[in-house]
């Protein structure tokens, strides 16, 4: 198990990091917007496509 550093709270592993870049870099390149969950990571990986919660 990993641990964050800051809080001491427990990290899960990403399982679908493929997937997620091949949904974010269709967005990209394809979409107006990203409707997702996971804001964070979009947000931070895709910056130029506004992110939708």
């Amino acid at each position: 198990m990993i641990r964050c550093e800051d809080c001491g709270g427990s990290l899960a592993p990403r399982q679908h990091v493929a997937a997620d870049f091949l949904i974010g870099g269709h967005a990209e390149t394809d979409a107006d917007a990203l409707i997702t969950f996971d804001q964070a990571f979009y947000g931070s990986y895709f910056p130029s496509i506004p992110v939708c919660p």
